[in-house]
């Protein structure tokens, strides 16, 4: 018996700026993302990069933007 193995993402049909994200979670997000401008209907596609995030895996259902929230420092050394 014979287990086939799986298939390695064919790299030459992504592009460049694609190849370079981290993961495919953040490949994913790119794609969501295409697909919930298209299908928006809000103003603006307001949401858009919020439920793209959230398909792609990032957050939780219902979690919250931190718009204009400054980054976390580490209060021991300063770095962020």
């Amino acid at each position: 018996m014979s287990v086939a193995l799986p298939t390695k993402p064919d790299w030459g049909e992504l592009g460049p700026a694609m190849r370079a994200l981290p993961n495919d979670r953040w490949r994913a997000f790119v794609e969501f993302y295409l697909l919930e401008t298209t299908a928006n209907g809000a103003k603006n596609n307001y949401g858009a990069q919020a439920n793209a995030a959230r398909k792609a895996g990032f957050g939780e259902p219902k979690t919250t933007a931190r718009v204009g929230t400054p980054p976390r420092r580490c209060l021991s050394t300063g770095a962020r």
